[in-house]
């Protein structure tokens, strides 16, 4: 005999304002949370739309964007199936987990932070490659022209998306264009973590920036791709110290003074 999935799950009532949003949110939190496992079939369309006391209509465009994300396969005539988001989730997720100010596992923070410094080092050496005179002159315009540090207008991260757009394109690489707008919304999430790290640095964003320029023109593609690695490696060391436990962090402040 087989049991009626909405029974195994407990949902709340989505406010009218947002609809999808809202349940779109509460699946994704149930997801990840391992509420529900991977591998489980979720209620059906009407069940789950009376549980999260939405309409049909916005209860699929929530499934669709879940589906998106990789989070859940919608099988007609089947059901709608919980799958791995260690496994199967996509820039989609990240977007709307960091979008929403949900708290992202470390590990994958970290794993962001790795590919974000391999990405940005290859691109910045294909610039430095490729670039034309009308590229630098917009790269040089677009350098000169980032916000003071910790300044709203920096940390809207409107800037940094101009900035790393304007590299990819003198990469004349189509597929890191691609993926630098995909992850336009990210450059605002992440921006006020960034500068939080860039706290207590001699060099400005701002003039960092300007010495890359400079690299780039010179066609040096190894002095690119060290710049923008060895600001992107302090990032990674500084979020890896915060990314850890608070009794790790004692265990070795232990260590260090035992020493």
């Amino acid at each position: 005999m087989q049991t009626n999935p909405s029974a195994a799950f407990v949902f709340r009532p989505v406010p009218k304002n947002r609809i999808s949003e809202d349940a779109l949110a509460q699946l994704v939190d149930m997801i990840v949370s391992g509420e529900v496992k991977p591998g489980e079939r979720l209620p059906g369309e009407r069940e789950l739309a009376q549980s999260l006391s939405i309409t049909r209509t916005s209860l699929r465009e929530a499934l669709r964007r879940l589906e998106n994300m990789g989070l859940a396969a919608v099988r007609q005539g089947d059901g709608i199936y919980v799958r791995d988001f260690r496994r199967e989730a996509n820039l989609d997720f990240i977007n709307f987990q960091a979008g929403r100010g949900a708290e992202l596992e470390p590990q994958l923070l970290l794993g962001m932070d790795e590919a974000r410094r391999l990405m940005s080092a290859m691109v910045v050496s294909l610039a430095a490659r490729r670039a034309d005179a009308s590229d630098i002159k917009e790269l040089r315009r677009v350098a000169g022209e980032c916000p003071p540090d910790g300044s709203p207008e920096l940390l809207s991260g409107k800037w940094d998306y101009d900035f790393y757009l304007t590299i990819a394109l003198a990469s004349k690489n189509g597929a890191f264009v691609c993926l630098i707008n995909t992850m336009k919304g990210m450059f605002a999430t992440f921006r006020p973590m960034y500068s939080l790290l860039d706290e207590g640095r001699r060099e400005s964003i701002r003039d960092l920036n300007l010495r890359l320029v400079d690299a780039i023109e010179s066609g040096d593609e190894r002095a690119a791709s060290a710049i923008v690695e060895e600001r992107m490696r302090q990032d990674m060391e500084d979020l890896a110290k915060r990314a850890q436990s608070p009794e790790k962090r004692k265990g070795k402040t232990r260590k260090a003074g035992a020493k």
